[in-house]
Order: C-alpha cells, then structure tokens, then sequence
C-alpha cells in the first residue's frame, strides 16, 4: 500500500458502526525510532458517510499521553463554489499533554512531528498536485 500523506500510517477500521475499532498504525520508520505498532486507537462513536465521522483519539505513543482519550469530528461538505470542505475538530478539554502535542504548543513536537497542521496540508497538497511531501 502506497501511503500519501500525513505519517504515511494505515489507519484500520474494523467497522464504520458506533462502536467500530479504529487504529493508526506506525509506519516501519517511525517503529525503528521507537514508536509503538498502535499510536493511536478509538472507537467510532457516529458514522454518516460521506459526510461525518466522530471517533475517540487515544494515543498510546508514551505512557503519560495514553491516559488521555479524547475525541476527533470530521466533518465534509460541499462549498458554494463546488469545492468540497473538511473541518476536523479535536475536542481537547482535559486532556493537556495532547492538546500541546497536536496543537505544536509543545516546542518537543517541533523534533518529532506536525499534528494536524501538518497532516491537513500534506493532504491539501496530495489533493491539489497528487504528491505528498
């Protein structure tokens, strides 16, 4: 499988239903650096394709972040302008050490990754030209 964009992970779902197990899986590269296998695992909590996903975001890539579980919401619609428009929202409230992480508050994550930041943009640029960085 040819990742594009983001970590280059897979990310498995094992179902679309409320209650469906989600995990983000650690490319080679990033598990020879240390990474777990599973970065991070959820559950589906709403499913309305194509147009919304609500899953939890458990991260598990150090003991002190895998306390915190949160929840992610993407939501697609279609612009006026025939241009179709992706809003993901990471509900933070407590959870402070993922906030600071997926947020680049934290100058660590500067070393180690982008957070959504990132992974939006590499996924704007794969959709507009068809390469990721």
């Amino acid at each position: 499988m040819d990742l594009k964009y983001g970590y280059r992970g897979a990310v498995e779902f094992d179902s679309f239903d409320p209650g469906g197990k989600i995990r983000f899986i650690a490319p080679p590269e990033m598990q020879s650096m240390g990474m777990p296998e599973v970065v991070v695992d959820g559950e589906v909590i709403e499913a309305d394709p194509p147009r919304r996903l609500i899953q939890t975001w458990h991260p598990m890539w150090s003991e002190d972040i895998a306390a915190e579980t949160s929840r992610v919401i993407y939501d697609i619609e279609d612009d006026d302008g025939g241009v179709t428009r992706l809003t993901v929202t990471h509900e933070l409230e407590g959870t402070p050490i993922t906030a600071a992480q997926v947020g680049l508050t934290d100058a660590r994550m500067h070393e180690g990754g982008g957070g959504w930041p990132m992974i939006l943009s590499d996924l704007k640029t794969l959709l507009e030209t068809g390469k990721g960085f």
